[in-house]
């Protein structure tokens, strides 16, 4: 009996050791589940702290989107546009200038300034304009009526048929580079 007092003692020591270590596994674990737990709340708020900075920017930059409004922007793009053209045009008159120039010192006219059929200069006004044909050769109106038949113009240079009735020759592209050179 005595020996069986003992081993309950033992046995119950030994109980209640392992009640300590479970109750300091348990806290450590309870400890351990509040860390990542909190460590959880905490990524999240960055992250819904990051979600709103996104947030705001996008705000702001659809105010300052919304602030430029579409009349201005029109009113830029066509002040714009005027100050291009304004030096497109000094810059061609420049350019004419200087051909005038080498055409006087030269004593006649460039060659693409004029008809290479006719060698009439091309001008504004239709009789001599200057018409593109489909394979890219450029010819005076006049000429350009004098080679049409029913099929079209048998271009003089390459022979490709640029297919246009008589009637609609002036429909044809006129080369305005040829004219503002």
């Amino acid at each position: 009996m005595e020996h069986r007092r003992v081993v309950m003692e033992e046995l119950m020591d030994k109980i209640n050791v392992l009640r300590r270590e479970f109750g300091d596994t348990n806290a450590r674990l309870t400890e351990d589940v509040e860390f990542a737990t909190n460590k959880n709340i905490k990524l999240e708020r960055e992250k819904k702290g990051r979600i709103l900075e996104i947030m705001r920017k996008d705000q702001k930059i659809l105010r300052l989107q919304a602030s430029v409004s579409d009349e201005k922007i029109e009113k830029f793009i066509e002040k714009e546009h005027k100050k291009t053209d304004v030096l497109h045009k000094s810059i061609m008159e420049a350019h004419k200038e200087i051909l005038i120039r080498q055409e006087e010192q030269d004593g006649e006219l460039k060659p693409w300034r004029k008809c290479r059929i006719c060698f009439e200069e091309y001008e504004e006004e239709l009789e001599h304009s200057p018409q593109v044909l489909e394979c890219g050769h450029t010819v005076c109106y006049r000429c350009l009526w004098k080679m049409a038949d029913p099929d079209g113009v048998l271009c003089p240079f390459d022979r490709i048929t640029t297919i246009c009735r008589k009637r609609n020759l002036r429909l044809l592209l006129k080369n305005f580079a040829v004219l503002q050179m």
